[in-house]
């Protein structure tokens, strides 16, 4: 191969390249992303900081240790699908992101070919008048091309400015998504350990109303007791026994939740109706600076970024008022014989410079720069929604889970008052003082208060689990 002509290496493009590069990076139309806007009316802090310790290491859900719980929150966050689905959505984000900065750079391309070619002699060239050219040719081609957008006002570079910020859009999404799945896996797991206590205390409660219908039973047959009396205990066992099948349904619907958030099948969950375990203690809520609160949220990341995905579009709209400079360039070899392809004499090259201008499309850009505008300002309120939801969000939750503390309290209070009631129904019973059908009434009265406090529990630790998803603690 021959060493390109030296006429032929004078058209090449890079001096040109050299001073236009160095003017695009000047020039970018469209307002700067200078960060969001301030919310009015945004809290500077929560109004109920003595719930709360000082924040703690995260992730919040190993402050419970509680091995079954780590198990099942890591099988999570490796298969459960929706959070699959997230990744992918990130890498396609990625890619898009990608693709539009590779269009800032020189794009090349190489093409060879041989064309066999068969010309009419009875065409508008009339070859057999012509017989200098001939009827048949072989034409071998190759060559190399070129070509940049320069972009001189900066409607690719706001493009890829956008598509960055869709991209941690997705992943704030993704973020999102995790923090909820973890929330979700662990109030399920919650609500499993409390349905299993709650059955065993209603099988307790159903075991004390039987004693109870059976022994009236005896007092009705030996006259003591009107038969109204047997109708009612029949009813207070009924409505005991009602609660059975709801509670046991309830449960089987746990598990089967904790094995899709896990990315598992139903049947594989049904091996945790046999591992009882024991509802943790309930720990303080580690609270954090509001400011900080908001800066973890991904909600608000995310419609932070769209903001930022929608103030570029502007710039990339506006950039359409003004031209458009591209160059292309191609070097190449064209021979009708393969022997002398690649020789000087067979050199081939060209350079063209293209200007584009929507000179007549003024109304059009303008209705362009508009929407762009208008997005970008529906994405500011969307952003500023998204800050007050997530005040609001906490605020709400903190109240939610300082009620349910205080109804626990209150609940365990009030077994421990039914513990020393049927502590003393037991030693009046031994003494002669009370029959059985009392005794067993105070025991119902302690099961009635031990259930109600079981479900106190259960919606206290979750509302535990929701104001440590508010406060959008990491989860990994």
């Amino acid at each position: 191969m021959s060493h390109f002509d030296p006429k032929v290496r004078s058209l090449a493009p890079w001096p040109l390249i050299f001073v236009l590069s160095a003017m695009i990076s000047a020039c970018m139309v469209g307002p700067d992303y200078q960060g969001p806007p301030a919310v009015a009316g945004s809290s500077p802090d929560w109004t109920r900081q003595q719930l709360g310790a000082a924040a703690s290491s995260p992730p919040w859900w190993r402050s419970l240790q509680d091995a079954q719980i780590e198990q099942l929150v890591a099988l999570a966050l490796a298969h459960n699908p929706d959070l699959q689905a997230s990744r992918q959505r990130i890498v396609q984000a990625r890619s898009q992101r990608d693709a539009v900065a590779a269009a800032l750079l020189p794009q090349v391309g190489a093409q060879a070919s041989v064309q066999s070619l068969q010309q009419s002699e009875n065409g508008p060239l009339p070859l057999k008048k012509l017989p200098i050219i001939p009827r048949y040719e072989q034409i071998h081609d190759a060559e190399f091309d070129a070509s940049w957008d320069l972009d001189l006002f900066g409607a690719r570079r706001r493009a890829v400015q956008s598509a960055q910020a869709q991209q941690q859009a997705e992943v704030a999404a993704a973020e999102d998504l995790r923090k909820s799945l973890v929330a979700e896996l662990v109030r399920n797991v919650f609500s499993l350990r409390a349905q299993q206590a709650q059955l065993q205390t209603l099988e307790q409660a159903l075991t004390l109303a039987q004693q109870s219908r059976r022994s009236i039973a005896r007092q009705v047959a030996q006259g003591e007791l009107p038969a109204s009396a047997l109708d009612d205990a029949e009813q207070q066992e009924k409505l005991w026994a009602a609660q059975l099948p709801l509670l046991q349904a309830s449960r089987q619907g746990s598990v089967y939740a904790i094995a899709l958030l896990c990315g598992q099948t139903p049947q594989w969950g049904l091996h945790l109706l046999q591992e009882r375990q024991p509802l943790p203690i309930l720990p303080p809520l580690p609270l954090d600076a509001a400011a900080a609160v908001l800066a973890r949220r991904p909600d608000v990341r995310m419609a932070e970024r769209r903001l930022a995905a929608a103030t570029a579009n502007i710039g990339a709209a506006k950039a359409q008022w003004f031209p458009q400079i591209s160059i292309g360039a191609a070097i190449g070899y064209q021979s009708l014989q393969g022997s002398n392809w690649f020789s000087a004499a067979s050199q081939t090259s060209d350079l063209m410079p293209l200007l584009h201008w929507r000179i007549f499309s003024a109304g059009q850009i303008q209705a362009e720069v508009h929407f762009a505008q208008a997005q970008q300002k529906e994405q500011a309120y969307a952003y500023a929604h998204s800050v007050l939801s997530a005040l609001a969000d906490v605020e709400q939750h903190l109240a939610a889970a300082q009620q349910a503390r205080l109804s626990w309290d209150q609940e365990q209070a009030a077994v421990a008052a039914a513990d020393r009631s049927s502590r003393h129904a037991q030693h009046a019973f031994a003494a002669g003082e009370i029959d059985l059908q009392q005794r067993i009434l105070s025991d119902l009265q302690h099961e009635q208060a031990l259930l109600a406090e079981e479900q106190s529990q259960e919606q206290a630790l979750n509302a535990w689990v929701a104001v440590n998803k508010a406060l959008a603690w990491p989860v990994e």
